[in-house]
């Protein structure tokens, strides 16, 4: 699936988005969003001032603007040289995103100058109006960094993911509430019309159990997930806490001044969320590892710098749980889940957040033969295969991971897509 970004007078238009996807009209219904642009232009003119007098656009025409998987952007830029960024969501987004991120931004980070949740307003759509960050993005320097400065970046963010872990947030605290979950994946297609668990609960088990019935009550089938939350303690531990965490970390969400190595800003905390350490991620999106590394020089740092962050996550006191948390994805792939399951049944006398009687009593409800092993270790290797094929698109500069190609680009896109699909997977 591959989209094409387009010019700020037909951005909003669904038709001039191209897509390659088996669903391209509900692709494309899902990113569309009109909207009063001359409003939105002079509400984020008068948001500035100099001395007494407002500042005004240079221009309202031919703004740089993107076109992201869950929003589109307005880069601004006002007559004293200030830049400021518009940012309105897709329907995709999922709903209760603009208060969400506004409430997590002004607790973490208050540069919103401007927003409205209510798609009623005047501009006719949800928006946020902030100041545009300082600095390059992480992504353009990360491959030239030396080792020191890679490690010195891991270390900011582990900073960062302690100061946030400080504040447990029980129910209710300091004005903020927990939940419901704005977790996309719980409001998209069936989920949305379904009386689903989305918070917010007391504690681990209760979030786990809501999780696991959940996916029951959607899949209409048994899940061992229930099953297993029943041995969880119902404490204060360690992975119980609730706390903020940002879930989407990586290259291109974050600002450094190249000058120092330092972290300027994170963006796009429109996915925060509130949740017991054992449900958020076990690392920083950005330290991700290549499903098929192109040297073994490759494989080897990027092993270094995860093992390097497990590392300063234990020496900061950050519990990491030993699985991967992938709840929800049944729709997609079963083998994210079964790759789960053979993590909890590998690590189950290590698993701190379950009480010493329960390890000692009772043996891990779940177990897998060797056969099934084998037939998961064959469908990862094909997934792993796909992954690659994907990340040799994105690294020749054909077909970027997520699909976003430029209008111009697209035709040339949808030809490599569909040799491919005609050669390979046929």
């Amino acid at each position: 699936m591959f989209f094409a970004r387009h010019s700020l007078q037909t951005f909003f238009l669904p038709i001039r988005n191209h897509s390659h996807n088996d669903n391209e009209v509900g692709c494309l219904a899902n990113r569309y969003r009109e909207f009063n642009e001359r409003k939105l232009l002079d509400l984020a003119a008068g948001l500035i001032t100099q001395g007494s007098v407002k500042c005004r656009l240079d221009s309202d025409l031919h703004l740089p603007c993107e076109c992201y998987w869950h929003n589109k952007a307005y880069v601004l830029t006002m007559s004293n040289g200030d830049e400021l960024v518009a940012r309105l969501p897709n329907p995709n987004a999922g709903p209760q995103t603009t208060a969400s991120e506004v409430a997590t931004r002004s607790f973490v980070s208050p540069r919103i100058l401007a927003s409205s949740a209510d798609a009623t307003n005047v501009v006719g759509a949800e928006y946020i109006i902030e100041e545009q960050a300082t600095g390059p993005l992480l992504r353009g320097l990360w491959a030239q960094m030396s080792k020191p400065a890679r490690l010195g970046i891991i270390d900011q963010l582990i900073d960062v993911e302690k100061k946030l872990a400080s504040v447990c947030f029980p129910r209710l605290e300091f004005g903020f509430a927990l939940g419901p979950l704005n977790d996309r994946r719980l409001w998209q297609a069936e989920r949305s019309q379904m009386p689903l668990n989305r918070g917010p609960w007391v504690d681990l088990a209760d979030h786990a159990v809501a999780i696991g019935t959940n996916e029951v009550q959607w899949a209409g089938s048994h899940a061992v997930t229930p099953y297993l939350v029943s041995h969880l303690q119902k404490t204060s531990s360690g992975y119980a806490r609730n706390t903020l965490s940002h879930p989407d970390l990586h290259l291109d969400n974050i600002f450094i001044d190249p000058n120092t190595n330092r972290i300027t800003c994170n963006i796009d905390w429109q996915s925060a969320a509130i949740a017991p350490l054992a449900q958020q991620r076990s690392h920083s999106q950005m330290l991700e590892l290549s499903p098929n590394p192109l040297s073994d020089e490759q494989h080897n740092q990027e092993n270094e710098l995860l093992d390097y962050y497990h590392k300063a996550a234990k020496v900061a006191a950050l519990p990491r749980p030993p699985y991967q948390n992938c709840d929800r994805y049944f729709s997609v792939c079963l083998t994210p889940l079964t790759l789960s399951l053979i993590s909890v049944a590998a690590h189950w006398d290590n698993l701190d957040f379950l009480s010493d009687d329960h390890k000692t009593q009772t043996p891990c409800p779940i177990n897998f033969t060797s056969e099934e092993l084998q037939a998961h270790e064959r469908e990862s290797e094909l997934i792993s295969d796909i992954a690659g094929i994907v990340q040799q698109l994105d690294e020749q500069g054909l077909i970027p991971i997520g699909g976003m190609v430029p209008a111009d680009e697209y035709n040339n896109a949808r030809a490599i897509s569909e040799s491919l699909r005609n050669n390979s997977w046929t």
